[in-house]
């Protein structure tokens, strides 16, 4: 079943909202696509349900949990890139819209991307005053080089492959981390396998749950 579209501060985003499974107000993620998945040129059908579904928490090899989530995924115009950090300010005023829109718990509000969507993800998390609780990299293109103003999941691929980097930015493994740390795991060398096996586990979610703002 196709997911709904809804535009967000200018971004066509595909969003899952699901039915609250108590009376508890359900959090929010923001999912940054990677290269590839951005829109059509103007001259060619749109796409979003196609490309922000392969991979990511809204693709069919996403765990269970994922369904816990409200999603919102915002789609970059053609051509796409690496241009997320130039949208940070935008990003972040559709966190906050999205959150009044859907009625999100304003405390739980979390980023999350893969390859140049990981990247934006490091971009925007080393911002100050930002709505993310947690951020969760998977094999960004571009490593960090300091630790985020938020707590960090850094789930490593083909480009995050460097465990000994992380481990001396002070990231931890993520065997029994507090909430409050930065976990490095490296998950898979090739690039798309990363992003099925990261999105597939569990783990990282329950992770990202244990932060509020």
């Amino acid at each position: 079943m196709a997911l709904p579209v809804r535009e967000h501060q200018g971004f066509q985003c595909l969003v899952s909202v699901p039915e609250p499974a108590g009376t508890d107000l359900l959090p929010l993620l923001v999912f940054l696509h990677g290269n590839g998945e951005a829109g059509p040129p103007p001259d060619q059908p749109a796409n979003i349900q196609d490309r922000l579904t392969r991979h990511g928490p809204m693709s069919r090899h996403a765990a269970s949990i994922a369904g816990s989530f409200i999603i919102v995924a915002p789609q970059l115009p053609h051509p796409g890139g690496n241009v997320w950090a130039a949208r940070a300010k935008a990003v972040e005023a559709l966190a906050r819209e999205a959150a009044t829109a859907y009625q999100c718990d304003p405390a739980r509000t979390y980023l999350t991307g893969f390859s140049f969507g990981g990247t934006g993800v490091l971009a925007l998390g080393a911002q100050a005053d930002t709505p993310w609780a947690a951020c969760w990299a998977v094999d960004p293109r571009y490593p960090p080089t300091r630790l985020l103003q938020r707590p960090l999941w850094l789930s490593g691929g083909l480009y995050a492959a460097d465990a000994g980097q992380y481990t001396a930015l002070g990231f931890t493994g993520p065997e029994g981390g507090a909430a409050n740390n930065s976990i490095y795991q490296f998950v898979d060398s090739d690039h798309i396998v990363c992003a099925r096996r990261s999105y597939g586990d569990p783990r990282p979610y329950q992770w990202l749950l244990q932060d509020r703002m």
